[in-house]
């Protein structure tokens, strides 16, 4: 039968619906299956004002009196009545349109003005705080597919399965929508600011993955002792994959042939975390970068989450006060962080990539899906100081730029700037003091950030420019993108006690505190004209910036040196927000830049992050 009554056209329809989008909206509605002869309530409500003039002693003035009105309608939906409408005021009008698909019907309930003015609208035909709430009075509502899940091929049948207890019942046009969370669904309705409190992730793992165990800078633990819990952690996850075998059998036909393959895929990275366990076991190189790595993921996670931002004259002020004395003298004894099992897991199974830059899995692209906040930017941050410290174990005098990591946007870059410049301060920290008597290079291991000219100015001469002016921010700041030390948090941007020096014709950056390890210098560069010269070991900038590569013959010369080995590791986080015109124009740009990274047919690894 016809979704449509005889006096209504199909354009009429399909303009209630493009009114639910205009700037100035008219309508919205609320999407929904349910089985044929269902009763539903419509409760609605909105509210108008009424303008008063109120006189006071100096002057007239304007005020605003609110007047909800709250109702309800009933709507039979049957083969019979597929298309109604209720008027509920003067403009204002409910409908419901159905149509019969097979044994179900999928519904619309739609709020929609009557009238439709141009230029400013007219106070009393304007709604406010419009809105319904459905509920059926015999069947619960049928789930929906969302759009993601409605799609074709492996990547919706995938999350259809993972999904399948994470049920919708509702969808909008012009508003959000909500439920009752229950399988015995039997009401919906319309939300204009959704929220979802996101649960926080908790490992149900039992192994505790210290980093300062997995360093045992000491030699305190035998390699057994040492290694053990990263051995637990492999026959944890393989027990996880049995169990997952178990409850495939119990899952309906439909959903078998694709947990078969997750399951194929869970004992695939079962066997890359194996490998990457005997490489640590094996192999005495990568068992000192694996070493050194986890006592810079240690460093870094203290000085970064328990110091507190101070100035020159400040002690160092720290959250955990019993650590205030470790910190300050460099010592790092007392600090302890852990992995959660993902992220310890993910940066096993890379090393692999990373050791055998013949293996299998080096020209895939691993990616990391998990949700904001769970914790993956220490996952690819792990696998990107094992790749540097490795390096350097190999070749001490091997110091160009390790990594590329790219990002999207520069709000973005910013943020995860400070984080990984304190990685990098506690791998140039462990270079410096030999840790584990390793030889790291003269050269410092730095990290690079390059971004356009209204972010960071291009050169040292502008970088000077600056100085000189005196520029400052709304807070009195210099207008420098770091702004405050990576090691010790103490202030950079103050004009009258400044990290940034000009001398030599160079404008660096240095601790104001003649207390912090960083006092004399920072490995940190802002400016392009720095980056081209030092080439950093981390070099992290915005997607955009790598056009240049057309344009600069430096750009080229920073990635293909033949004088030392280009990048091994391409880190792309917020791997989603590349897509439409701007996921056409970077997918043009990068097979130029893989082409230049690669060397004897071989490319370098990359990883991706996405929520």
């Amino acid at each position: 039968s016809s979704r449509f009554s005889e006096d209504e056209s199909q354009d009429e329809q399909d303009n209630l619906i493009d009114r639910s989008v205009d700037y100035k909206q008219s309508s919205f509605g609320i999407n929904f299956i349910t089985l044929v002869d269902e009763i539903i309530e419509v409760d609605y409500g909105f509210s108008k004002y009424v303008k008063n003039e109120i006189e006071t002693e100096s002057h007239k003035r304007s005020v605003f009196s609110q007047q909800k009105t709250r109702g309800s309608v009933s709507f039979e939906i049957s083969p019979t009545s597929l298309n109604q409408k209720q008027k509920i005021d003067d403009y204002l009008i409910i409908r419901l349109d159905s149509r019969i698909v097979e044994n179900e019907v999928i519904s619309t309930v739609s709020m929609s003005h009557l009238d439709t003015q141009q230029g400013v609208y007219n106070l009393d035909a304007c709604y406010f705080q419009v809105g319904v709430e459905i509920r059926s009075t015999k069947n619960n509502f049928q789930p929906i597919k969302t759009p993601l899940q409605a799609g074709s091929g492996d990547q919706a049948a995938s999350l259809d399965l993972l999904f399948r207890k994470k049920l919708s019942y509702a969808s909008g046009n012009g508003c959000a929508t909500d439920w009752e969370d229950s399988l015995d669904c039997r009401k919906i309705w319309t939300e204009f600011l959704p929220s979802y409190e996101v649960k926080s992730i908790e490992p149900t793992s039992g192994v505790d993955l210290k980093m300062e165990c997995l360093a045992n800078i000491d030699n305190k633990l035998s390699n057994d002792e040492a290694y053990g819990p990263v051995d637990q952690l492999a026959e944890e996850y393989k027990n996880w994959i049995l169990e997952q075998e178990k409850e495939k059998e119990t899952l309906s036909d439909k959903y078998k042939e694709t947990a078969e393959k997750h399951i194929s895929s869970a004992k695939i990275w079962l066997n890359r975390i194996n490998k990457g366990i005997e490489i640590i076991k094996n192999d005495e190189e990568a068992s000192l970068a694996f070493r050194s790595a986890n006592y810079a993921m240690l460093i870094q996670a203290n000085r970064l989450n328990l110091l507190e931002r101070k100035n020159t004259t400040d002690e160092l002020e720290c959250i955990d006060k019993e650590l205030i004395d470790d910190l300050r003298s460099n010592a790092h004894k007392k600090i302890t962080y852990s992995w959660y099992p993902f992220q310890l897991a993910f940066v096993l199974g890379i090393i692999p990539d990373i050791v055998d830059k013949k293996n299998i899995y080096r020209d895939q692209v691993d990616l990391i899906w998990f949700p904001t906040g769970g914790g993956k930017t220490e996952a690819y941050l792990g696998a990107l100081a094992f790749s540097i410290i490795y390096r350097r174990i190999l070749n001490p005098d091997d110091n160009g730029v390790v990594s590329l990591m790219r990002y999207t946007l520069r709000l973005l870059t910013a943020d995860q700037f400070r984080r990984s410049a304190s990685l990098i301060c506690a791998i140039d920290f462990i270079r410096k003091e030999k840790v584990l008597g390793l030889d790291l290079g003269e050269k410092n291991i730095s990290i690079g950030l390059w971004v356009g000219r209204k972010a960071s100015p291009a050169t040292h001469n502008d970088a000077h420019y600056y100085l000189k002016k005196g520029t400052t921010d709304v807070n009195g700041n210099q207008s420098f993108m770091l702004d405050e030390c990576p090691w010790c948090k103490n202030h950079l941007t103050n004009p009258d006690d400044s990290g940034y020096e000009y001398s030599m014709q160079k404008v660096t950056i240095k601790c104001p505190d003649t207390n912090c390890h960083f006092n004399e210098s920072l490995p940190v560069y802002l400016w392009q004209e720095a980056i081209f010269d030092e080439k950093p070991t981390l070099l992290l900038g915005t997607i955009d910036n790598f056009c240049k590569l057309a344009w600069l013959p430096e750009a080229i010369e920073l990635f293909n040196d033949p004088e030392i080995s280009p990048p091994d590791l391409i880190i792309q986080d917020e791997l989603h927000l590349i897509s439409g015109p701007l996921g056409s124009m970077v997918g043009l740009y990068e097979s130029v830049l893989l082409k230049i990274l690669e060397r004897d047919e071989i490319g370098p690894k990359i990883i991706g992050a996405t929520a």
